[in-house]
């Protein structure tokens, strides 16, 4: 992913915002580079992991698994204390205060905040859907994390963004709003055919199991 252009800054993003001099919007623009760094690097680590244990047949490590969850979730936390400092001290961030990739990044920091509470997210609910509307983040962000706002209620995701391994392959976490209109919902916020969607996830959870992709298998002549 093409990001913010410049040089990462040597400091550590876990500095507290009230050691910087106001809100210097260039400087926050720029720290946002290690935030993303911080987000992907153990997620990238696993997607890779469980793609090579694919390949052979077998399941990743479940030891290296947990300590790469370990510090990821750690990272995760220390990402969600940076944003919130910055909102608390400074607003939520919107162009032109930072390049538009910014907001992008803010979605990781949320979109991964599994481990709080809902109030949490319904908190930030309200800034993703105003970035929409500004144009600063794309309406395929907000639907993933509407779903994830939805499962983390109970209730069924609507544009069946959340997937999860079943049977040796991957399938939608369930439940799905009204299924069979999946597809539309889905192509009217930017995103691709739920079909193809699941392929993304093959390398790392095995075969599409979600049965409106399965194709029925032609019978065999005797």
């Amino acid at each position: 992913m093409k990001m913010m252009r410049g040089l990462l800054l040597a400091a550590a993003v876990c500095c507290p915002l009230a050691a910087w001099a106001g809100c210097d919007w260039p400087r926050i623009n720029e720290e946002f580079h290690q935030i993303l760094d911080r987000d992907q690097t153990g997620r990238k680590t696993l997607e890779q992991l469980e793609a090579e244990a694919m390949k052979m047949g077998l399941q990743a490590d479940p030891a290296r698994v947990a300590a790469i969850w370990e510090k990821q979730n750690r990272d995760d936390a220390a990402n969600r204390r940076w944003l919130d400092e910055l909102v608390a001290r400074c607003g939520w961030p919107q162009t032109p205060n930072v390049e538009k990739p910014v907001l992008d990044v803010a979605w990781f920091v949320l979109q991964h905040a599994d481990q709080e509470p809902i109030e949490y997210r319904l908190k930030y609910l309200p800034y993703l859907r105003q970035s929409v509307a500004r144009g600063d983040l794309a309406a395929k962000r907000l639907a993933m994390y509407e779903d994830r706002v939805q499962l983390q209620q109970g209730k069924p995701q609507r544009y069946g963004s959340q997937a999860m391994q079943v049977d040796g392959g991957v399938s939608l976490l369930l439940p799905v709003e009204d299924p069979e209109h999946l597809d539309e919902r889905r192509k009217a916020i930017g995103l691709q055919p739920i079909c193809e969607y699941l392929q993304h996830f093959v390398p790392m959870m095995g075969p599409v199991r979600y049965p409106p992709c399965i194709k029925p298998q032609p019978p065999q002549g005797s």
